[in-house]
């Protein structure tokens, strides 16, 4: 796997225009973003790049920022195959292989994976409805239909007060 390239020429430049960065910058950020993509944590970084955790750091998110949208997917990606690479290892643990017992923190830090998995791949995400109304929550729409019940037995019971007939469905 490949750590995402992080270009000289940022697409970030004010008022749609490019601009140059020095090649040496360019390769110090590259190198800051394929370590984080190993898992290295800042101080490592830093200390790979010859400067403070915090500087390492914000050399990352610098870099990320300027990358385009193509290096942020490959990086999510990379992200997740160290998630499923972790899951792998794992996995036996939880599943008691070996005639063994399950093991339960191997469980729960599996869940944790899949967890995660879920969140860096948006699956977890409310969906829009596309009624126009953006996103509908299950108990948004429990509240709307208990409302809407309510209403209509209020109605109904007003009718038969007034010797109505109900509406029928249609």
């Amino acid at each position: 796997m490949t750590a995402p390239v992080v270009s000289a020429v940022t697409a970030s430049a004010p008022r749609g225009r490019t601009q140059a960065r020095n090649p040496v910058a360019a390769l110090r950020e590259a190198e800051a973003v394929r370590l984080s993509a190993a898992g290295a944590k800042s101080a490592e970084i830093g200390a790979a790049l010859g400067c403070s955790p915090s500087r390492a750091r914000h050399i990352v998110r610098r870099a990320i920022r300027r990358t385009v949208s193509e290096s942020v997917e490959e990086l999510r990606w990379e992200q997740g195959m160290q998630l499923d690479r972790l899951h792998q290892v794992l996995w036996p643990l939880a599943m008691g292989a070996d005639g063994q017992r399950p093991n339960l923190r191997a469980v729960s830090e599996i869940v944790r994976i899949m967890e995660r998995r879920a969140r860096l791949f948006g699956l977890d995400a409310p969906k829009p409805t596309g009624c126009g109304h953006g996103v509908v929550t299950i108990e948004e729409l429990d509240a709307d239909i208990a409302r809407l019940e309510a209403e209509i037995r209020t109605r109904d019971e007003h009718r038969v007060d007034q010797d109505e007939p109900p509406d029928l469905p249609r």
